[in-house]
């Protein structure tokens, strides 16, 4: 089993997981976090079935919280919990920079990139001999250097990436159910069957 997460945690970069925090749908989810449980309570004092009778014709109105609804409640909190497990273990390089053009846009210099692998654990001195970067031209030197911490970073904290996929791995799956489920729904209605 430890080897399987292994594996699958080196599949699972944290840029990607990265990709998948900053996505409109997984920030808009956090608005179910606070309407479900509104409904919830709503719906605990009042009888499962309300009929509702409009001019000659009588409706069963159900009057319990749609299954959807509790999926898209339960994805919501896979959504936070990974969304924490990102910012508590991806390194602030990742987290703050999408490539070398972001992080030399933002104006950062030598003094970050030692701040990164201090956070990474990595000897600094030992980092710049064995990959060669003394004697380079600054340019050249700061962009080989985040790149080899943007490596580093994205595999560090393997257990942290393997819990991460997998929270944001069940929210999305519950979404995809979701919504298999309505297209099922509207084809079934629409063929009438």
């Amino acid at each position: 089993m430890i080897g399987l997460a292994k594996i699958i945690a080196g599949h699972v970069t944290w840029t990607r997981l990265h990709k998948i925090q900053k996505l409109k749908f997984v920030k808009a989810m956090y608005v179910w976090l606070f309407v479900v449980p509104m409904f919830s309570r709503a719906f605990e004092k009042v009888n499962d079935v309300a009929t509702i009778t409009v001019f000659d014709y009588t409706f069963d109105l159900q009057l319990t919280l749609p299954f959807t609804w509790q999926l898209f409640y339960f994805s919501a909190i896979f959504f936070v919990l990974g969304n924490l497990c990102f910012y508590m273990y991806c390194s602030r390089l990742i987290q703050d920079h999408d490539n070398y053009s972001d992080f030399e846009g933002s104006g950062k210099n030598l003094q970050h990139l030692y701040d990164y692998t201090y956070e990474l654990n990595v000897n600094w001195d030992k980092f710049i001999e064995e990959n060669n970067i003394k004697g380079m031209e600054l340019d050249k030197a700061y962009r080989k250097t985040y790149w080899l911490l943007h490596r580093k970073a994205n595999k560090h904290n393997t257990t942290a990436r393997f819990f991460t996929g997998i929270l944001y791995s069940l929210a999305i799956i519950m979404i995809v159910y979701v919504l298999l489920e309505n297209t099922h729904v509207v084809v079934k209605t629409m063929l009438n069957l």
